[in-house]
């Protein structure tokens, strides 16, 4: 028999910009040091990285030519593949959702299979890595299990081509789904010392990564071991590090000219990416223009614009564009007001529920940010460190961050800032640290929609319209036809080993065959009682479920003789579990799970 510690767990964060792979034997035991996170990838030159930026290019027959650190400033990589497995998602300005399905049409690719190339890709080099940590007997011998992150605002019909394009991968059926700020609380209160996390205490996590900024507000019910419940619904938006680019080159194309920027992407496409290359590395990643005491510090960066003649009104001199810190602070400022909208919508939720937080865990690639951590510690944060002053000649009375571009002089809301030093790696650390527990470490979660039935109920004339009431004759009553019956409301506590169940009645001429229940949702507060369909309804399909008929002992059946013919009937349970990942179905009978049926998303 396999001991339940006898595996290696591995965790993939598939982000939208960057992609993450770490692996533990599970029998080193539940501390977060023992995950180890691949660092040195292909292409990398010699240099290290957490991760390998999520772009790839393929050749003419399909196959994958460059991928990651591979791919070259003037190269056109596939990239933002992720947002099509959700077709909700915004794309970012740069790139074209249309020219990016075209592309792969021309290639013969859908989403799934493009997403499924891109982790092969990933999977290939993972072994080579774990082949020199662990001998080749041990891998030959060893279950290994996949964790792959998703998105916490990700459609259930995305997480389902998520999981097809891990089985097209080769990833195998033991994979799991967990959301991405769900990995990165994992991580990061796991690698909370002890002593100084208590039961009862909530925490607020935002993960802020290159296309998207989740957060989830967590309580701490257990230490040992370590479960967690949502205090409110998670929240998220599209506001991640990605969109500090495209607003950089907007604030160039604003201040160069339309035109003049045009022209420099038509004719010198590489000077072009050069800068944007610039600025990503070696301005957002690393800017934080307030000093050790506190001070603003007004500096000058010199992105190298090569082959543009000198503009002293543009200040382009010698190749170098010059661009201050002010300046700078100005396209940060919309990306970080955003998130910290996002934050004022947990925070005040978590306090209406009676639960206010005690912290605020930053993680993330663009969590890594020691400018966006002051930011969000100046308006939140308990005790400023350092202490904030004013650069000189600034007004008096007034905070260094009232004067900056979307800073705004505010009193501390009363709860620590936590930026942990793994910040970028704690979603996949947090992936691998769920995959040893082999369990949920989310006992409970609150809903994020209205899940639902469309059925045909008793018509009840105080409640529904006369043009819904039809006659059944097998039950010889009136029924109100397409009607919501809302298994979930909104903001409801979901646990997480405790299924939602609903009866299904059944009235077919024949036994045989298969039954499809069609499940809805709605994002609005206020659910509707009735089914309106149409392309401005609020009620929306999430899935179709299918029950095997033919499977189901006749001894369950009720048959009746009615003026259309005879009619059996099958009354049964349908289970729903929501989990971190994913939500599974299942049919009840008699108070026994009779079948697990599959569902198919829409």
């Amino acid at each position: 028999m396999v001991r339940p510690t006898d595996k290696i767990v591995c965790g993939i964060d598939f982000g939208t910009t960057f992609s993450g792979f770490a692996y533990c034997y599970a029998a080193s035991g539940k501390d977060p040091e023992n995950v180890h996170v691949i660092k040195a990838w292909p292409g990398g030159r010699n240099l290290t990285s957490d991760k390998v930026p999520t772009q790839m290019i393929y050749a003419e027959d399909g196959t994958i030519s460059k991928w990651g650190y591979n791919i070259e400033p003037t190269d056109k990589p596939l990239r933002c593949i992720k947002l099509l497995l959700d077709h909700r998602q915004a794309f970012p300005s740069y790139v074209s959702k249309q020219e990016l399905l075209q592309l792969l049409k021309e290639h013969r690719k859908s989403p799934t299979t493009a997403v499924a190339d891109y982790l092969t890709q990933i999977l290939e080099f993972a072994k080579k890595d774990m082949s020199e940590k662990f001998s080749e007997a041990m891998l030959s011998t060893t279950p290994v299990e996949y964790v792959l992150t998703v998105p916490a605002v990700w459609s259930d019909m995305a997480k389902q081509s998520t999981m097809k394009a891990a089985g097209a991968a080769g990833l195998g059926d033991k994979v799991h789904l967990i959301s991405e700020p769900e990995a990165a609380a994992v991580h990061a209160l796991s690698a909370i010392q002890k002593e100084d996390l208590r039961v009862g205490d909530v925490f607020i996590v935002c993960d802020a990564g290159g296309g998207t900024v989740d957060l989830i507000t967590y309580e701490v019910q257990s230490l040992e071991p370590l479960i967690l419940r949502e205090v409110v619904p998670g929240t998220g938006g599209l506001c991640g590090a990605a969109f500090l680019n495209y607003g950089f080159e907007d604030y160039l194309k604003s201040r160069l000219g339309f035109n003049f920027c045009e022209g420099i992407i038509e004719h010198r496409p590489k000077c072009w990416s050069t800068a944007i290359e610039y600025f990503e590395s070696y301005i957002k990643r690393n800017f934080d223009p307030i000093d050790e005491k506190g001070n603003f510090e007004e500096r000058e960066f010199s992105i190298p614009f090569p082959g543009v003649a000198d503009d002293e009104k543009k200040r382009i001199d010698c190749g170098f564009l010059t661009v201050t810190s002010s300046e700078v602070a100005g396209v940060f400022r919309k990306i970080i007001d955003q998130i910290m909208e996002l934050i004022d919508d947990q925070a005040e939720k978590s306090k209406a529920a009676n639960k206010s937080p005690k912290g605020l865990i930053l993680v993330g690639g663009f969590g890594q940010s020691r400018y966006l951590f002051k930011r969000i510690k100046s308006k939140y944060g308990v005790s400023p460190d350092p202490p904030v002053t004013m650069p000189p000649g600034a007004p008096k009375g007034k905070s260094v961050f009232s004067i900056l571009p979307g800073f705004k002089d505010q009193s501390a809301a009363g709860f620590l800032v936590i930026q942990p030093p793994t910040a970028w790696t704690a979603v996949v650390r947090g992936a691998v640290l769920r995959g040893i527990s082999g369990r949920d470490l989310v006992s409970s979660r609150k809903a994020r929609r209205h899940y639902g039935l469309r059925l045909n109920v008793r018509f009840d004339p105080a409640k529904h319209p006369l043009s819904a009431r039809y006659w059944d004759d097998y039950d010889e009553v009136y029924r109100a036809k397409d009607q919501m019956v809302w298994l979930v409301q909104k903001g409801d506590t979901l646990l997480s080993d405790d299924p939602i169940q609903q009866d299904v009645c059944v009235v077919v001429q024949s036994m045989t065959g298969s039954n499809e229940t069609k499940l809805y949702y709605c994002g609005a507060d206020q659910a509707p009682a009735q089914f309106s369909g149409g392309s401005a309804s609020e009620v929306l399909p999430l899935c179709s479920v299918s029950v095997n008929l033919g499977g189901i002992s006749p001894r369950f059946w009720t048959t009746k003789e009615t003026p259309s013919g005879k009619k059996h009937c099958l009354t049964y349970k349908l289970g729903m579990l929501v989990q971190s990942g994913r939500i599974t179905f299942d049919v009840r009978i008699g108070g026994v799970v009779y079948d697990t049926v599959q569902a198919k998303f829409e």
